[in-house]
C-alpha cells in the first residue's frame, strides 16, 4: 500500500489501540487515531484524507462504532470499514455498514491489516 494510505483507529482501549496501530504503521500505513466515537467523528469531519476505518463497537458513552461508520459513509460512500468488537458481532448483520469486515476480539492484529487490504483492493465479499 501507498505510504500516504491513511486509516483511522478508533478504540477507547488503548493497549488493543496501540496495537493495532502499530501493526498498520509496520505495514506501510499512515495511522490517526481516535480514543471514542466522539472524537473519531470529529477526525473524520477534519480529515478528508482518511481513506479507510478500523473501528471498536462497544466504547462506553457517546457514539459506538456502528454509528461513526454510518456518519464516515455518509461522508464518504466508498470508505472500508473494518469492525472489531468483543461482543457485538451477532449485531452486526443489522447495523454494519455495506462492505464492511468484522474482526472478532480477541485478534491477531495481521487479521486487521489483511482486512484492511482486501477492501482498499475492493475485493470484498462481505456483508
Amino acid at each position: 500500500m501507498p505510504d500516504t494510505t491513511t486509516i483511522l483507529v478508533v478504540d477507547d482501549e488503548a493497549l488493543i489501540a496501540s496495537m493495532v496501530c502499530d501493526a498498520l504503521t509496520d505495514s506501510g500505513f499512515e495511522v490517526v487515531m481516535a480514543n471514542d466515537g466522539g472524537e473519531a467523528l470529529s477526525v473524520i469531519a477534519l480529515n478528508p484524507g482518511i481513506h479507510a476505518l478500523v473501528t471498536d463497537i462497544n466504547m462506553g458513552a457517546g457514539a459506538d462504532g456502528w454509528h461513526v461508520a454510518r456518519c464516515a459513509r455518509e461522508a464518504r460512500p466508498l470508505l472500508p470499514v473494518v469492525y472489531t468488537t468483543g461482543g457485538a458481532a451477532h449485531e452486526w448483520v443489522r447495523h454494519g455498514v455495506h462492505g464492511s469486515i468484522l474482526v472478532v476480539k480477541p485478534f491477531r492484529t495481521d487479521r486487521i491489516v489483511a482486512a484492511l487490504i482486501q477492501l482498499l483492493n475492493g475485493s470484498t465479499t462481505t456483508h
